[in-house]
């Protein structure tokens, strides 16, 4: 919930204490206020961001089509999903390791075993996770807790788009697909899933299907979870201002 200080809101602007951030309108300018104050909570370095453009150097946003209206419209969920992952996590054993949140750098995991083998076949896909990210460390850590051998199922939210006018591309150069193939020959008893808002980098083949999502649109979540049913891991890699 977002709360008004009475130094930032005009007589016309006035709303209810406490009012759901859905609720407030996405073009105002107190909207804008607010949710500079709230990311700059939630990460200290933009406490000195002034502009989209300095929220993109911080997230990491890294295509140029996601325009203020998309970074707006991502804000604008926040606030209600992370009440619903409030109330989910309420229902969840925090004791299980693969529940717990974890505040770490992905190095720390540089000797799960595996890793380096994850690490050489997001490579050769020619997926960005393992060089420069380095996130393979962690992915491995992930997977050998739940078991790399298991029947795991499997779900990741963006392709790389290499579609240039497609809002978040990764560029022409992209690879659409590189880590679900990683993922699929890391995990051999695996099945392997993928979205995307790109419909025309969509694919199936051995182990892997995937499917359209918006996830500017929460109902489009629903229609690929009815589809999936139960899966063991989700990576969000979609919209970077999301």
């Amino acid at each position: 919930k977002l709360h008004n200080t009475p130094n930032q809101v005009s007589s016309r602007d006035q709303e209810p204490h406490s009012m759901p951030a859905r609720a407030v309108s996405l073009s105002s300018g107190l909207f804008r206020q607010r949710l500079f104050v709230f990311l700059a909570f939630c990460n200290p370095q933009c406490s000195s961001a002034g502009s989209l453009s300095d929220l993109r150097r911080i997230f990491g946003g890294v295509s140029p089509n996601e325009d203020s209206d998309v970074w707006i419209a991502s804000a604008s969920l926040v606030m209600p999903l992370l009440s619903k992952l409030v109330d989910g996590l309420e229902k969840t054993d925090l004791k299980s390791p693969a529940s717990r949140a974890t505040h770490a750098k992905c190095t720390d995991f540089a000797h799960t075993p595996g890793s380096k083998e994850l690490g050489d076949l997001l490579d050769m896909y020619q997926s960005d996770k393992a060089t420069p990210h380095l996130y393979h460390y962690f992915y491995a850590h992930v997977i050998s807790q739940l078991g790399r051998e298991n029947p795991l199922r499997f779900f990741e939210i963006g392709l790389g788009t290499n579609t240039t006018s497609a809002l978040g591309s990764m560029g022409s150069n992209a690879s659409p697909g590189a880590s679900l193939r990683a993922f699929r020959d890391f995990m051999p008893a695996s099945q392997v899933f993928g979205a995307d808002l790109d419909e025309t980098v969509l694919f199936s083949e051995n182990r892997i299907k995937t499917m359209q999502i918006n996830q500017l649109k929460p109902g489009t979540y629903h229609n690929v979870f009815r589809s999936l049913g139960q899966v063991d891991i989700i990576i969000d890699d979609g919209l970077h201002s999301f």
